[in-house]
C-alpha cells in the first residue's frame, strides 16, 4: 500500500476523532489526535522530499514551517489561555514568514502581489471593524500575524502565473494556502468575536487539515 495513502488514511481517520472529542471537551484525547493529524502532514512532506531526492532549499523552508505548525497545534489546544495562545500564535507567524519566504524566493516579487496583497489587507481590516473583534492586549501579536499569512496568501497564488514550479504543485500550495486563511479567520471569530455558529470548530480543523496537507503533498509534484 502506497505511503501517501496509508498518510491519506490516518489523517482522515483521526481528523474524524479530533472533531468528536474537540465538540466533547476532552483536551486530553483531543491532544492525542490533534497530535496524530499534525504528524501526518510533517511526514507527507518528509515523505516526498525523500522519494523524490529534492535539491535545493525550497522543500526543507516547507518542511521546517510544517514543523513549526505542529508545535503550535499542540499549544493551541490550550489557547483559551493567554499565554498558551500567544505562543501558538508565534509558532503559526514563523510558519507564515518561513513559507512566505520560500515562495519568495521561488517565484520573486511581481506587482500584482502587491496589489494582491493591498487589497487583502484592506479586506481583512474592513471585516476586523464590522465584525467588531476585540482582540484586547493581543493587538500588535494578531496584526503581525495577520500582515504574514497575507503576505504568504499572495506570494502562494503568484505561483500560479509563473513558471517557477509545476503547475499541479503550484495550485496545491495555492489552494493548501487560501484554506489556511480560511480556517485562521474562522478561528479568529471564534476567539475574538465569540458568536459563532456551533459548526465552526469542525469547519476551522476541516480547513486546516486540507489546507496543511495540500501545502506537503505539493511536494510529491516537484519537478
Amino acid at each position: 500500500m502506497p505511503v501517501p495513502f496509508i498518510i491519506a488514511m490516518l489523517l482522515v481517520v483521526s481528523l474524524i476523532f479530533l472533531i468528536l472529542f474537540e465538540y466533547r471537551k476532552n483536551a486530553k484525547l483531543g491532544l492525542v489526535f490533534k497530535s496524530l493529524c499534525s504528524l501526518c502532514f510533517v511526514a507527507a512532506a518528509i515523505h516526498a522530499y525523500i522519494i523524490k531526492g529534492l535539491e535545493g532549499i525550497y522543500t526543507p523552508m516547507i518542511i521546517s514551517g510544517l514543523v513549526f505548525s505542529f508545535f503550535g497545534d499542540i499549544l493551541l489546544v490550550y489557547g483559551y489561555k493567554n499565554i498558551f495562545f500567544i505562543a501558538g500564535l508565534a509558532c503559526f507567524l514563523v510558519t507564515q514568514i518561513i513559507y512566505g519566504i520560500a515562495f519568495t524566493l521561488t517565484a520573486g516579487i511581481y506587482l500584482w502581489d502587491v496589489i494582491l496583497f493591498t487589497a487583502l489587507i484592506a479586506i481583512l481590516l474592513f471585516a476586523y471593524k464590522a465584525l467588531k473583534m476585540d482582540v484586547g492586549s493581543l493587538k500588535l501579536p494578531v496584526l503581525l500575524y495577520m500582515l504574514a499569512i497575507v503576505y504568504m496568501l499572495s506570494k502562494a497564488v503568484s505561483l500560479l502565473y509563473n513558471d517557477a514550479i509545476p503547475l499541479t504543485q503550484a495550485g496545491m500550495v495555492a489552494s493548501g494556502a487560501l484554506l489556511f486563511v480560511i480556517s485562521d479567520a474562522i478561528l479568529a471569530l471564534a476567539k475574538f468575536n465569540g458568536k459563532v455558529p456551533k459548526s465552526f470548530p469542525a469547519l476551522n480543523l476541516l480547513t486546516y487539515y486540507t489546507g496543511q496537507i495540500l501545502i506537503a503533498s505539493s511536494l510529491y509534484f516537484s519537478a
